[in-house]
């Protein structure tokens, strides 16, 4: 009995929060110990020696990790005072490495008022970091029965990060195939995000199933539960590229650019949508068809368990968890391509090296053998937008920009991926033993992101354009695109538009940028502000979750959806999964 209401433990798929408990507001808060607050309150931080911290984080990040190529703690130093003094390094392409790198003085604003802070120096002696935080809660006139036992973990229990104890845990996998079944007792591979900005992160375990297996199952403690899983594509590519998945997707410029530039350089786009304008995605369909790319539904993570409105997975999952999508297509072309590139629809590359992306790629793998991965530099060219459609041609796409702009992006990577299992975000968060980064110098290529200018007056007639260098404003003398290729990208358009349903589905494509302009204004506030300015703690985990889509804006939208399931009340873990993933047509975009 709790307040005298009956309370009966009961598990099932429907379930939300609403419990009697919630109702009656009996949760165990109402119970927690409370005390006057010191006015003002007491300001603490907890410091490490500036030496002993670097040292650290080179270890952790280029040698354990192997994500700074070959570079010395002497290069890395360089790197890291170059990033600090506002110039481009590895450090400030590496956003989690810059954050860990940058002195704690920039934190909190230490630098400005350290005086009202005391502090704590940290320890290994977990004794001494005891008394330090227990003079703090003193001052700052905590109980000392509440800060004792708030303490006790530093001297009496584990403090290993997850990403070690995690891969301690082992997960029972059973098989079926058509001779019998074979249970197997994987360990967790390992972690796939390395920072802790959000709460929700993926793991990714490696085994061996059966051969021609027809059912899979999970062991969840007591019993298994069926889940679904996906055989690779085994259609040969030479090069796949993988998009970050797509939400409220409305620039059919960069889409149509990028279909027809990947397809020039000879590789296949996969795109992964959540949620995309209906003319635009019809479009894509018959570029589909065509066999330019492959589109797959990305949907949101929803627990049959809880309802949203008390706990939302959504907002606590990195830009709709980005990671695990490159990693599905990783994964889904492991053994078909030769070489899979990870970027955003709106990042442009042209190779330099040889007429294909594939040239290009194999010269650096061959030349570099024990190389991991490629990572290039990523520049921010300001494009125009084109508002009117009627004289759109191709040379529209690269006459339009404008401009290149010091970039604090990280860069973009290319993998073999029989070296790689999964990856991250920016870059594969571990390698194999003795692979190393190669990272390709900005004067041989680079990634080039379009970013949107509201209007920019231009005209088809410019012809062929060339860009601003990243040195001093200088005109980069080889041609961003050269007019071969340009010719052939809009021979290629001009051709796909002779078909009669992308010329009815162009006359309903919508002119202005109603979301584009939500989630800019929605990022920067939430996120890039703090993130360029070395506010860590002010960051939230980034996703478009956090913005306000307005409900039914009368825009019409391709939204993905499925049946989802969930597990609950077991011994070991609960799953939550959806199957029969498919497209509505609805009013709006979702997040």
């Amino acid at each position: 009995m709790l307040h005298g209401i009956q309370f009966e433990q009961k598990f099932d798929a429907g379930l939300d929060g609403a419990n009697p408990c919630f109702l009656n507001d009996s949760f165990i808060h109402n119970g927690i110990a409370t005390w006057p607050v010191k006015n003002p309150p007491l300001l603490f931080t907890v410091v490490r020696d500036p030496i002993d911290r670097f040292v650290s984080i080179y270890g952790h990040f280029c040698v354990t990790n192997s994500q700074c190529g070959d570079k010395t703690i002497h290069q890395f130093a360089e790197d890291v005072y170059l990033s600090y003094t506002g110039h481009m390094s590895f450090v400030t392409e590496n956003p989690i490495v810059r954050l860990h790198a940058f002195p704690h003085t920039e934190f909190c604003g230490l630098y400005q008022d350290h005086k009202k802070y005391e502090v704590i120096y940290y320890s290994e002696d977990r004794e001494d970091m005891r008394r330090q935080f227990l003079n703090i809660f003193d001052k700052a006139e905590v109980p000392r029965a509440a800060s004792e036992r708030a303490l006790n973990h530093l001297t009496m229990s584990s403090t290993l990060h997850a990403m070690k104890s995690a891969s301690k845990k082992r997960l029972q996998i059973l098989g079926w195939n058509s001779t019998g079944h074979n249970s197997y007792d994987y360990p967790f591979y390992d972690r796939m995000i390395p920072h802790n900005v959000c709460k929700w992160i993926s793991f990714e375990i490696v085994g061996t199933t059966l051969p021609n297996m027809t059912q899979l199952a999970v062991g969840l403690g007591d019993r298994y539960e069926m889940i679904p899983y996906r055989i690779p594509n085994y259609r040969k590519h030479g090069v796949v590229t993988c998009i970050a998945p797509l939400y409220a997707n409305e620039q059919w410029q960069y889409a149509l650019f990028a279909a027809h530039l990947y397809r020039r350089y000879g590789s296949f786009l996969q795109l992964y949508v959540r949620s995309m304008i209906h003319p635009l995605f019809e479009m894509l369909k018959i570029y589909e068809r065509e066999g330019y790319l492959q589109i797959d539904p990305w949907m949101r993570v929803k627990l049959k368990t809880v309802h949203e409105a008390f706990f939302n997975p959504n907002l606590h999952v990195e830009f709709r968890n980005q990671a695990a999508a490159y990693t599905d297509c990783l994964l889904q072309y492991k053994e078909s391509a030769e070489f899979i590139s990870f970027m955003d629809l709106d990042d442009v590359q042209i190779p330099r090296i040889g007429k294909t992306y594939f040239e290009e790629y194999s010269h650096y793998f061959f030349e570099n053998p024990m190389t991991s991965y490629l990572h290039y530099v990523k520049e921010a060219d300001q494009a125009a937008r084109q508002i009117m459609m009627d004289d759109f041609t191709m040379s529209q796409m690269y006459t339009g920009i404008v401009d290149v702009l010091p970039s604090m992006e990280a860069g973009r990577f290319v993998v073999q991926p029989k070296n790689i299992n999964f990856t991250w975000v920016h870059f594969p968060f571990s390698v194999l033993e003795d692979m190393k980064r190669y990272d390709v110098s900005s004067e041989e290529n680079f990634v080039a992101r379009l970013k949107p200018l509201e209007e920019y007056p231009f005209t088809s007639s410019q012809g062929i354009p060339q860009l601003f260098s990243r040195k001093g404003g200088m005109l980069r003398k080889p041609d961003f695109l050269p007019a071969e290729d340009a010719n052939w990208l809009q021979a290629d358009l001009k051709r796909m538009f002779k078909n009669p349903e992308i010329r009815a589905i162009w006359s309903r494509m919508p002119q202005d940028q109603f979301y584009q302009k939500l989630l800019t204004s929605c990022f920067h506030e939430n996120y890039f502000q703090h993130y360029f300015n070395s506010k860590p703690e002010k960051m939230t985990c980034p996703g478009p979750e956090r913005c306000n889509f307005p409900k039914n804006p009368g825009i019409e939208c391709v939204n993905a959806h499925g049946e989802y399931y969930s597990t609950s009340g077991n011994q070991r873990m609960n799953i939550h999964y959806a199957t029969q993933s498919h497209f509505r047509v609805e009013d709006g975009c979702t997040p």
